[in-house]
């Protein structure tokens, strides 16, 4: 074999096995999926807000400096009130001397003033105004605050302690965060605000304060409903950023970046490669049919149907084709069956063949146990019937 042949013939082998190399999405520092490049970041994660699995990960265990993001933690708490209704938007509140000393970005609150309570939590939700964010605990929690604050993390798995309301310098991990903001992005409070970009709020005296949202993502990218970003000398520049979209709800989190821009660029090519690689794969709707006509033996009924009992869906890759093994399901019934006493469980197989979980298969109605009775009914029916 001549020299180029032997040549060509290296070349190609080396394509046919780079081309061929499994993508690792669980990407450590110093091994990030090419594709991404956001090696100048100090912590990344990407989750899925369904399953909460990593989709991408960079150094997403590590405790960080975080800036002003500690403060979605009180926030957590103050949208749960307002969901509850222990406290609503037209209440009025007087802002303590505490509050109105919170440092960092603030309303600009003065002591004694008297506010409505949806102000606050415009500051709040749209900038993580600290002395909003303050004086909404301290109005709703008083001393209890705090323990309200730290039961709720441990409640939503966040191995994290607040020894004060805004939790100046606590560290947090870029997963520990990702976990914190799924769980904001489902009050229906903080969604109804979270997308707002610019506001003017209000004060007593007839001051104005106009608050301007900092994530640009709320304006330039497609399906984000918020979340929050923040920025100091030590922790740099950083960003929580929730995206819902048909086929995946997924939040990212940047912490460390170098500078604005950084941060912002980052988040998109991250959610970018969740939108373009994976999807929530959805097999099937609770009361979808899954099988028909089931024979039931010794029933009043010859046949049921059977049913879905709640939605199954699975984060895939995106063209990942899913099937249901039905090979599990008896070809017929002994009655009497109802939807409370029978279940049958269906393994859901991906294109490798591995089982991703289960569905759960019931019987679309009660079938009784036929009787002495229905039998001689029967006949007479029939026999009066010819």
């Amino acid at each position: 074999m001549s020299l180029f042949k032997r040549i060509l013939s290296a070349i190609i082998c080396f394509v046919i096995i780079i081309t061929n190399l499994p993508i690792n999405i669980n990407a450590e520092k110093g091994n990030e999926d090419s594709s991404i490049n956001v090696e100048n970041l100090g912590s990344a994660v990407l989750i899925d807000a369904t399953t909460y699995d990593a989709l991408y990960e960079l150094n997403k265990d590590k405790k960080m400096n975080v800036a002003g993001l500690t403060r979605l933690a009180p926030l957590l708490i103050i949208c749960d009130a307002f969901d509850k209704g222990d406290i609503k938007g037209d209440d009025v509140i007087t802002i303590s001397r505490d509050a109105s000393k919170v440092p960092g970005q603030t309303i600009f609150l003065e002591a004694n003033e008297k506010i409505n309570a949806e102000s606050l939590l415009k500051g709040g939700i749209m900038i993580l105004a600290g002395d909003a964010i303050y004086a909404l605990c301290e109005h709703i929690y008083g001393s209890t605050s705090l323990e309200r604050l730290n039961n709720r993390l441990d409640d939503i798995g966040v191995n994290v302690k607040y020894d004060s309301i805004m939790g100046d310098n606590i560290e947090w991990t870029a997963m520990d965060l990702a976990t914190l903001s799924e769980a904001i992005s489902q009050s229906k409070t903080f969604l109804a605000y979270s997308s707002l970009y610019m506001d003017t709020i209000t004060h007593s005296s007839g001051r104005k304060t106009e608050i301007v949202n900092q994530n640009k993502l709320i304006k330039t990218y497609s399906g984000c409903v918020g979340l929050a970003t923040s920025s100091s000398s030590s922790s740099g520049y950083n960003g929580v950023f929730c995206v819902n979209r048909a086929n995946l709800k997924s939040i990212c989190v940047i912490i460390g970046a170098k500078n604005s821009t950084e941060r912002f660029n980052s988040a998109k090519k991250i959610l970018d490669y969740g939108e373009n690689n994976f999807k929530i794969n959805k097999v099937a709707l609770k009361g979808d049919i899954i099988v028909k006509d089931v024979v039931i033996t010794g029933g009043t009924k010859k046949s049921v149907n059977l049913i879905c009992l709640e939605d199954v869906s699975f984060l895939t890759k995106k063209d990942e084709k899913l099937t249901i093994d039905l090979s599990y399901v008896p070809e017929s019934l002994d009655a009497p069956v109802n939807p409370d006493s029978l279940m049958i469980d269906v393994p859901v197989i991906d294109g490798g063949g591995k089982t991703l979980g289960y569905m759960q298969l019931v019987v679309d109605d009660d079938v009784e146990l036929i009787k002495i009775g229905d039998f001689i009914a029967m006949f007479i029916s029939l026999w009066v019937m010819g």
